[in-house]
């Protein structure tokens, strides 16, 4: 009984304590911004059946898994597992997603189009940023 218990206090402490290192937000970054290009490429080659407005969290999360590669996997699994709190902007041939994960401290923005991160603020301390008003900030190059 007191080994279930220690290997249940374990568990839990090693899945609340895991805060992405540096390294690993890089890869984050750049695995969100590759992948984010490669679905809108996807969505705009009318590859891929979603349209653009209608990207909401749940269509997003079946996207990058089936478009993503190997080198996505960071990001993918930074994704489903912290369930960030996401928002979408949309344009006629572009979108622009903004994600806040508290437990990460992590709040990136792309413009799918670019390819790179346009907002990033990393192991923030206040997350008080409104991931509202930062979608709308995000301006779509296309």
């Amino acid at each position: 009984m007191k080994i279930l218990i220690l290997l249940l206090l374990f568990y839990v402490a090693s899945s609340c304590a895991f805060i992405p290192s540096n390294a690993d937000v890089q890869n984050i970054k750049g695995d969100m911004a590759l992948l984010n290009n490669r679905i809108l490429g996807k969505i705009r080659d009318k590859t891929e059946s979603t349209k653009l407005h209608e990207l909401n969290s749940c269509t997003y999360k079946v996207l990058i898994q089936k478009y993503g590669e190997e080198s996505d996997k960071e990001y993918i699994d930074f994704y489903i597992r912290y369930s960030p709190d996401t928002r979408f902007k949309n344009s006629q041939k572009d979108f622009g997603i903004c994600i806040k994960s508290l437990k990460a401290r992590i709040f990136l923005c792309d413009d799918a189009f670019t390819g790179r991160i346009d907002t990033e603020k990393e192991k923030v301390r206040d997350m008080a940023l409104d991931i509202n008003e930062e979608i709308q900030k995000l301006i779509l190059k296309r």
